[in-house]
């Protein structure tokens, strides 16, 4: 399942979450996209419910393409 309460977002000048928001599932809003914005499209997955609480001790998961190989 998508992620709904997880989105994409603008990028400005050393500030990654900019203000304006790329959902990842159709919503209501009628927000544009403005020519020389930046953004970070970001899709998120769950096995689970599709929604992230945050009064859990753990949102979500990153795999660590850095650990030593066996």
């Amino acid at each position: 399942k998508v992620v709904r309460n997880l989105n994409g977002h603008s990028i400005d000048p050393y500030k990654i979450h900019a203000g304006k928001t790329v959902p990842c599932v159709k919503t209501n809003t009628n927000e544009k996209m403005e020519e020389g914005e930046q953004y970070a499209i970001e899709t998120f997955g769950s096995t689970g419910k599709g929604y992230v609480r945050e009064d859990d001790d753990c949102s979500h998961y990153m795999k660590d393409f850095y650990l030593p190989s066996n």
